[in-house]
């Protein structure tokens, strides 16, 4: 199993000329960006790619920062990265080793769980398939009201005055 999961790896390593950087998560600052020291005990920011949280100021901002925790806390994840953000964060696709070997991508499952949009930005950096399963995520956690979207008028972070 453990042969799967680095071949699909390298698979997406390959198709994005991503980096693979591996790491424990040692903090949650947001619902889209965690902190994580990587094997050689440097600390760095790492900002999921493909979704945008609430601020934290902004309703449901302190829940998705909690359910990121829920997933992230503790765990060593694989980060495929190609980019860093202007304020220096590694934007990366950050997997997570789930139950029954099975890579788990956390920025889909936040996404799925109500807990961040998908983010038209940065969603290009992904692949095809990534982009319609995040939509799809979206759009399934919006019929079925779970997370902000229980809220009448869920406000992205784009548009939260500053």
């Amino acid at each position: 199993m453990q042969l799967a999961v680095l071949l699909l790896l390298w698979l997406f390593a390959a198709q994005t000329h991503a980096d693979i950087l591996i790491g424990q998560v040692v903090g949650i600052e947001s619902g889209d960006t965690i902190r994580l020291v990587d094997q050689n005990s440097r600390s760095m920011r790492v900002r999921l790619i493909g979704i945008a949280a609430p601020r934290l100021q902004q309703p449901f901002g302190k829940e998705s920062q909690s359910h990121l925790g829920s997933l992230l806390s503790g765990q060593q994840v694989n980060v495929l990265w190609n980019k860093r953000s202007a304020d220096g964060a590694l934007v990366g696709k950050v997997m997570l080793a789930a139950p029954g070997g099975q890579p788990q991508d956390a920025g889909l499952q936040q996404i799925d769980d109500g807990m961040a949009w998908w983010h038209l930005e940065t969603v290009e950096d992904l692949g095809q398939a990534d982009r319609g399963a995040y939509q799809h995520a979206e759009f399934d956690a919006k019929i079925h009201r779970r997370g902000l979207w229980r809220d009448t008028n869920p406000q992205p972070p784009w548009k939260w005055p500053r």
